[in-house]
């Protein structure tokens, strides 16, 4: 957080930053006050907060669908590519529910857990399937002493 004054310009330690409670929001570029770049802007109003937060969550919710398509479309005999979708899937759930629930509409976040529910029944679907071939073959080829 910075204080900008005509006279002094002091700055607050960002410990005393983290201590209020809000939304945190970290700029690439920086924001431009008075001639002063600020990377970190914490929104304390969460009306205000709701959209950038929806815009944020929205592009980090395209991109995991995006990539949830491509890992469950792989053909892959090793199941990595499930359990990488699978872990994904859990990952976004924790973060939706630890960083963002609290300024998201529910309805939106109840919308993103029943898709994600969904991909995630069916990525444990095809792993199941393809723990049960795998033990199939080693039944019918097994060792023999």
């Amino acid at each position: 957080m910075y204080y900008s004054n005509k006279k002094t310009h002091s700055s607050i330690d960002e410990i005393k930053l983290i201590d209020i409670d809000g939304f945190l929001m970290k700029s690439k570029k920086g924001y431009k006050v008075k001639g002063e770049v600020i990377n970190n802007i914490k929104v304390v109003n969460t009306k205000l907060a709701n959209f950038p937060i929806e815009y944020e969550l929205m592009k980090k919710y395209d991109k995991l669908c995006e990539k949830l398509v491509d890992l469950l479309a792989d053909d892959d005999d090793s199941g990595d590519s499930y359990r990488e979708a699978l872990n994904q899937i859990e990952r976004f759930k924790l973060e939706l529910k630890n960083r963002y629930l609290a300024y998201v509409d529910k309805k939106m976040a109840q919308n993103m857990n029943t898709i994600l529910k969904e991909m995630k029944l069916k990525a444990e679907g095809k792993l199941l399937e393809m723990q049960i071939n795998y033990y199939k073959n080693e039944m019918e080829n097994g060792k023999s002493r």
